[in-house]
């Protein structure tokens, strides 16, 4: 499940927010997974085909079970370049 929503701030500046949540049940193994992630964005439209943006996120993932998984966190920042046909 993901929610998802955009806040355009002013014409050539939009901020956004996302966050999602799954859950895993494995048939056979005794293995469940829990993934969440919460990200942050802005865009500035530099103009019709090039915008330059910025997001802030984190993504975990839990796993419980005799057969389990890795448990992990990554915090990822990013300054991105975006050309648009």
């Amino acid at each position: 499940m993901t929610f998802d929503v955009d806040y355009e701030f002013r014409r050539n500046v939009i901020f956004g927010a996302s966050l999602g949540y799954s859950k895993d049940e494995y048939d056979g193994i005794d293995r469940e997974d829990e993934r969440s992630r919460i990200q942050l964005n802005a865009d500035y439209l530099l103009n019709s085909s090039a915008a330059l943006a910025f997001e802030l996120g984190r993504f975990t993932q839990e796993s419980t079970g005799g057969s389990f998984g890795r448990n992990y966190t990554v915090d990822r920042a990013m300054i991105v370049l975006r050309l648009r046909r």
